[in-house]
């Protein structure tokens, strides 16, 4: 059960000041608090963001968990307002740990700055008109991939946090397109995309696997038929 206490944030660990008295409320049921700290965490850098909430939700708070948000429905100080750092937006939101409030229109850059009054500003039309213009795409594709890692996380995710280099890795790579053209659709050498997990559809399957996931260096491409069109091969049986 996830439960919305004003102001909490994790930083305080388990206990929520009244001024007058503290109180658990994770010792009342609860299995979660909403985390009103992320939307400012989210300025930190990678390393120090997964960092505090890897201590975190595996010290203070080990066996319960916190839903994180970058916007919502009433909340005046969102992360990122302009919408300037949409990208960056999705990948600290979806990769770090806890649990991920999506607030409509995050995924689409939608406006938080709109024409009106009060919380209004925050309440505008879902931004489906935009849909066609490349940068909203690429935004929403962004997100999508980024919450296969939700989906399926790496091996070791729960036990400690993404290291930032790993982080941009993943975000440069998925700029470039790689999750489109692995194995055999690309004509280039590409290193692994996450923890040696390729991230293209096809290879979730049961049974698939993509090559480049053992030792991306152990492997070259081999050009056949043109136009793009090859096999990754192994270096030592190719000579």
């Amino acid at each position: 059960m996830v439960g919305e206490v004003y102001n909490y944030y994790i930083s305080n660990g388990r206990m929520y000041d009244y001024g007058d008295r503290q109180v658990d409320f994770f010792n009342d049921g609860f299995h979660a608090l909403i985390n009103f700290d992320f939307k400012s965490d989210a300025h930190m850098s990678y390393e120090k963001l997964f960092t505090k909430y890897d201590v975190a939700l595996n010290g203070p708070l080990v066996g319960k968990s916190v839903l994180n948000y970058i916007s919502s429905h009433d909340d005046g100080g969102p992360f990122d307002k302009e919408r300037k750092m949409a990208m960056d937006a999705g990948t600290k939101l979806l990769l770090t740990q806890g649990a991920a409030q999506i607030y409509y229109g995050d995924e689409t850059a939608r406006t938080l700055t709109a024409r009106a009054e009060g919380d209004a500003t925050l309440r505008s039309f879902m931004n489906w008109n935009e849909m066609n213009q490349t940068d909203k795409k690429a935004i929403m594709t962004h997100w999508q991939k980024i919450g296969l890692i939700q989906k399926t996380p790496p091996r070791g995710w729960s036990r400690s946090p993404p290291k930032i280099s790993d982080a941009l890795r993943f975000q440069s790579h998925l700029k470039k397109r790689y999750y489109r053209r692995c194995c055999g659709h690309r004509p280039r050498s590409h290193q692994r995309l996450w923890h040696g997990r390729c991230l293209h559809p096809h290879h979730q399957w049961p049974g698939k696997r993509c090559l480049l996931g053992q030792n991306p260096k152990s492997y070259r491409w081999k050009s056949k038929g043109g136009q793009g069109q090859g096999v990754f091969v192994r270096k030592d049986l190719d000579r």
